[in-house]
């Protein structure tokens, strides 16, 4: 076929840069009479080339493509010039199947092409945006985008619909949302029921913290149409999950996560996402192995093994926490919004828990010097240095933190027990004071507050301090203990009796409730009872001072009755 050979080199020259490479002739064409004459006809390549588009057969559409260009071009050259409109039309069909084919720049090249024939082209600059969104040439995107909205005209076979929806996902891209979001309702006042413009509101909505609409966009997304394209359902399952989860409603999040993973069971993301969920209702065990399928999923995450030693060291399993975090330092150096400095305070909080205090100290010391101007770090400081027992520095800590956050609590909780431990119960009484003025739902708080006022003999105000507490955080053997030692000091054994058998429900080796218990039951008059307990908390703390002195007082009160 010298001919076709022939043509297919004049093709190569005209188009400069674009590569052509044409194809064999299809099988319809194969199937053709007439012998080569077919070669010259445009309007047989034109419908070629269209029939093989709607078939995907991208690559041969394109050869067809071609061959119509050289034909309309050497029809122009017999006469005074080519047709302007059947010109574009063919361009913008050819840039259509390359985008098709994924060659973005030889599309844009095409759509340039269009516009020397007709500058105002919509269906070209829509084709021109798609090309260059693929690129990540996100402005030249948005300008084509916009110029094609603008001029609106020459739509083709493309929709407007669709490059407002590409403008939409341009803006989001550049990470303006409400910009988006108003596109988005520009497209679905075309299309109302598009899945993929309804996803992309609902991911719009997401971000700007629109949870409740979010929540009904993406229902209306899994319910849409695919006109323009089909959703992943467990994307739309993702955004409700998170919508869900903004605003609280962590168990119905759980349960849309749990449809991505139906879906897409390596969703790491949506793992995660759970496992956050999970934390917020305190189902810690449940959050643990979460992250931890997380992890698996996400081997480089730094943020997933944070989260991992956060909750270890909610657990109080502080060897774990640290190995978890030292694996974050090694991550792919993404703590989200959390950043650096909570990766080395969760290692300061492990450290302490495993009281290697002067380790934990220079942890803290890395964080403060990313942050040393954060209430936290120097909270943690004035913890760290009073377990040192170096009181000054940390009451001096403490009062840092205070002066740079007067209602950060964890501050005013660790001056208060700093204080504490140094007898001087009525400043930390006032400490506790100003701590609960400023958050009074804080259960500890007012369970350390019990304790300053029995110290000071207040001891129904250190009942009613303990029984605040225990309303808030029923789970808090410290307020039962303390509610059991002011009982105590108000002489109602009975109510005492009762107090620490709630401690000992709770903590079954709590070596101070069994002492505690042990005189209480002495009063009561159950003696051998009392023995027991008081025997148990010895076996527990052989330095345990109450109990030593209370089975030294029944053994003599033995011997005198004998």
């Amino acid at each position: 076929m010298p001919k076709f050979s022939t043509i297919a080199r004049g093709v190569a020259g005209w188009l400069g840069a674009i590569a052509i490479g044409l194809a064999a002739p299809s099988a319809i064409a194969q199937e053709e009479s007439g012998g080569l004459s077919e070669l010259t006809d445009f309007t047989y390549w034109v419908n070629l080339c269209q029939l093989q588009f709607e078939a995907r057969d991208y690559a041969n559409a394109k050869a067809s493509c071609e061959q119509a260009i050289v034909l309309l071009q050497e029809t122009a050259n017999r006469r005074t010039g080519p047709d302007p409109v059947a010109s574009a039309s063919l361009w913008a069909k050819h840039a259509s199947i390359l985008l098709a084919l994924k060659s973005y720049p030889e599309a844009v090249a095409s759509t340039q092409q269009v516009f020397a024939f007709e500058p105002q082209h919509s269906e070209a600059l829509a084709y021109q945006c798609e090309a260059y969104a693929a690129l990540d040439a996100t402005e030249a995107a948005l300008d084509a985008c916009n110029l094609a909205l603008d001029v609106d005209r020459n739509w083709g076979t493309v929709a407007p619909v669709r490059v407002w929806y590409r403008r939409g996902e341009i803006l989001s891209q550049l990470g303006q949302n409400e910009l988006a979001l108003a596109t988005y309702d520009r497209a679905l006042g075309l299309e109302p029921n598009a899945a993929q413009i309804l996803l992309s509101r609902c991911t719009s909505l997401v971000i700007l913290g629109e949870s409740e609409a979010a929540i009904v966009t993406c229902a209306s997304a899994l319910n849409g149409n695919d006109r323009l394209g089909a959703i992943e359902p467990a994307d739309a399952y993702f955004q409700l999950g998170l919508a869900r989860a903004n605003l609280g409603h962590n168990i119905e999040a759980i349960a849309a996560f749990e449809k991505v993973f139906e879906l897409q069971p390596d969703n790491g993301k949506a793992r995660q996402q759970q496992g956050m969920a999970l934390q917020q209702l305190n189902r810690n065990r449940e959050a643990l192995v979460a992250y931890q399928q997380a992890a698996t999923l996400l081997p480089k995450s730094s943020l997933v093994q944070l989260q991992i030693c956060t909750v270890f060291n909610q657990l109080g399993e502080y060897e774990m926490a640290l190995a978890a975090c030292q694996q974050s330092l090694q991550g792919d150096g993404d703590w989200g919004g959390a950043g650096l400095v909570a990766v080395w305070n969760q290692q300061t909080r492990a450290l302490v828990g495993q009281g290697k205090f002067d380790e934990a100290l220079g942890a803290n010391e890395r964080a403060r010097g990313l942050t040393p101007n954060h209430p936290a770090v120097w909270s943690n400081q004035a913890a760290i240095l009073w377990r040192l027992n170096r009181h000054e520095e940390a009451i001096a800590a403490a009062n840092t933190a205070i002066g740079l956050d007067d209602s950060y609590i964890p501050a005013w909780f660790n001056r208060g027990v700093i204080l504490q431990s140094q007898g001087n119960y009525a400043e930390a009484l006032a400490t506790y004071n100003q701590a609960n003025g400023r958050a009074p739902d804080n259960a500890e708080v007012l369970a350390n507050r019990s304790a300053s006022l029995w110290h000071l003999n207040n001891f129904q105000g250190a009942l009613d301090s303990a029984k605040q507490a225990i309303a808030l955080d029923p789970s808090s053997s410290l307020a039962w203990y303390n509610q059991a030692l002011a009982y105590l000091g108000l002489a109602d054994y009975a109510s005492a009796r009762l107090a620490f058998e709630q401690v000992l429900a709770l903590n079954p080796n709590h070596p101070d409730a069994l002492a505690g218990y042990g005189i209480v039951l002495a009063r009561l008059g159950q003696t051998e009872a009392a023995i027991v307990n008081l025997e148990r908390a010895l076996q527990l703390d052989p330095e345990q001072a109450i109990a030593q002195t209370t089975l030294a007082r029944l053994a003599t009160a033995d011997t005198e009755t004998q």
